[in-house]
């Protein structure tokens, strides 16, 4: 009751402090557990969320990648009277996690509400989405393949599926750190409190967008970013250029395009999403960020590289080539880079490839005093400091492709920056 009587950004920032040191600050080995001075051994006690997860009793899929969502295996979920399965996968960090909903035709879910927030796109089926606050009316949402939207924090939802095929949605929400602060599920799953700044609760709120909208700002990185409560298809959904420099002068001088891309801000949640797309023959340089980013792949064929941070940008260099794990993906891939880890995203294949970052903690329009922590921007790779192998390695899978790599050479990307620099003068 305490959190209650506190103001929300007091209780917010506490909230934050609280669930980093959970979720990030585990005793060290031969740490006394209990409040009894004899015992000094190490207990290692399960957190909240791992007892949440056993007792909700369906599959859970765990590891760096699921490699088909839509092939990933569910069972009966009691919460929802539906099927599921969580994706808590290795670099989730207690930070967030991946669900998959699955209702059969002619079915709804049984209402739940919760006191965290999701993202949610949908893998196959079409139905009805509706929403309401405690005492309200229902608000729909229409959705499809491709349809992305939020659950609100602590609004009633249930899911009706008007089609002939079952219908799967994947989600990603911050359950991990309510459940493992909070550690209280009456009040996690039966709150009363309408957040109405999160949910107003009109007609259209849900007010599908057209295909071409246009983003509502930008970020600090120049990214385009846009603020709606619903993506009719995150597969035709039209992207903006994500400013990549010097490389992209680079693969236009050689007839290609550069990289494209949109985050959104979705109700007021503390969330980010988006799209992006970048053109065959290329790759995105190495860099490392917080925890808990699902990317889970549209369209498109190639690999990602990830590896920890203790052994440096050089891996392969520096004799760790061991160390490195490649993740091979293609259409409904999902994986999360583990807090830190070193990734690069790999396209030798003849077509685009096209990804979806679900969801992450932090918003690039709702600010958090946290955001440092939380790694809003990533800390990249410097080009030229790139490890050599991983060019040549990539060079050899495009020639599988019959491909020609378009990644300029260490001189050529230097010489393209110094001339960029004059031009700025």
């Amino acid at each position: 009751m305490l959190l209650i009587k506190k103001s929300r950004n007091q209780a917010w920032l506490l909230f934050i402090a609280l669930a980093l040191a959970i979720s990030l600050g585990k005793p060290r080995i031969g740490t006394a557990q209990t409040k009894d001075k004899k015992d000094t051994t190490l207990q290692e006690i399960d957190s909240p969320w791992e007892k949440f997860l056993r007792a909700e009793n369906i599959p859970v899929h765990r590891g760096f990648a699921i490699q088909d969502l839509a092939k990933a295996k569910v069972g009966p979920w009691k919460r929802y009277g539906a099927s599921g399965a969580y994706v808590y996968l290795d670099g989730a960090g207690g930070i967030t996690t991946g669900f998959i909903l699955e209702v059969a035709p002619g079915q709804k879910t049984t209402p739940v509400r919760h006191m965290f927030e999701s993202r949610v796109v949908v893998l196959s089926g079409e139905g009805e989405m509706h929403f309401w606050q405690e005492g309200g009316n229902k608000v729909t949402a229409h959705f499809k393949h491709g349809t992305l939207f939020p659950f609100p924090l602590n609004v009633w939802y249930e899911v009706v599926n008007t089609g002939k095929e079952p219908a799967r949605m994947y989600g990603v929400g911050w359950a991990p750190m309510a459940i493992d602060f909070y550690r209280d599920l009456t009040f996690i799953f039966n709150n009363n409190h309408n957040f109405m700044d999160r949910f107003d609760g009109r007609a259209d709120f849900f007010r599908p967008e057209p295909v071409e909208m246009n983003p509502n700002r930008h970020d600090g990185l120049g990214y385009a970013v846009s603020v709606t409560n619903l993506v009719p298809d995150v597969d035709t959904v039209k992207l903006y250029p994500a400013g990549h420099g010097v490389l992209e002068t680079a693969w236009r001088q050689l007839g290609g395009s550069g990289t494209v891309n949109r985050h959104f801000s979705m109700a007021f949640d503390n969330l980010d999403s988006h799209v992006e797309q970048f053109q065959p023959a290329v790759y995105e340089i190495g860099h490392r960020h917080g925890p808990g980013a699902n990317v889970m792949y549209l369209g498109g064929h190639g690999y990602s590289l990830i590896w920890p941070p203790e052994i440096g940008t050089t891996p392969f260099k520096d004799g760790h080539g061991d160390k490195v794990v490649r993740v091979d993906w293609g259409p409904n891939t999902v994986f999360v880079p583990p807090l830190n880890w070193y990734h690069q995203h790999f396209n030798p294949s003849p077509t685009p490839a096209r990804f979806l970052k679900v969801g992450a903690f932090g918003n690039r329009v709702q600010m958090l005093a946290s955001k440092v922590v939380f790694q809003e921007y990533p800390v990249a790779i410097d080009y030229p400091a790139e490890d050599p192998q991983i060019k040549k390695i990539f060079e050899a899978e495009c020639a599988k492709n019959g491909m020609k790599s378009m990644m300029p050479s260490v001189d050529k990307f230097i010489t393209l920056t110094k001339e960029e620099k004059e031009k700025k003068k």
